[in-house]
């Protein structure tokens, strides 16, 4: 056998093997579960925080962001975590989506990014109402975001 059909036999290997390894992760992924956090519409958040008298929870995220979507899995779809926001907070997501919007989300969303300078994903901010927004940038842990979202849930410097 020649040398260049050694090479291309080589990489025609290495080329099934890739194309498997890719198939076998598309295949075995976890099932996205249903997102049990009530997302209130942008332009009803405030009145909405106002009526309630609850922070408001704005999750800026993205489709291409694995963090956003590891987060979503492990907390938003988790019934007792979304109960928790649900009942504390008045959520609102800001969600970019790459193949629209290319990261420049417009509108509301758009402004919302420039007031909070979002430069990351996921970025929340928690909103008491005229008082300094407090941020929680990237996602560590599922423990880690709750133990944030449970301080904040008592209001400016309470912990519950």
């Amino acid at each position: 056998m020649t040398p260049y059909y050694q090479r291309v036999r080589k990489y025609l290997a290495l080329t099934v093997l890739f194309v498997a390894l890719v198939g076998f992760k598309i295949l075995h992924r976890r099932p996205n579960r249903p997102v049990l956090v009530k997302w209130t519409a942008l332009a009803k958040v405030e009145a909405e925080s106002t009526r309630l008298n609850r922070p408001i929870f704005y999750d800026f995220s993205a489709d291409w962001c694995s963090p956003c979507r590891q987060m979503a899995r492990e907390v938003f779809a988790d019934p007792e975590d979304a109960a928790f926001i649900n009942e504390h907070f008045v959520a609102a997501q800001i969600f970019s989506r790459g193949d629209i919007d290319d990261g420049n989300v417009r509108g509301e969303g758009g402004e919302l990014m420039k007031k909070y300078e979002v430069e990351n994903y996921p970025t929340l901010v928690i909103a008491h109402q005229n008082e300094q927004p407090i941020f929680y940038r990237g996602y560590g842990s599922r423990e880690k975001l709750m133990t944030f979202l449970r301080a904040q849930a008592g209001g400016p410097g309470e912990s519950k």
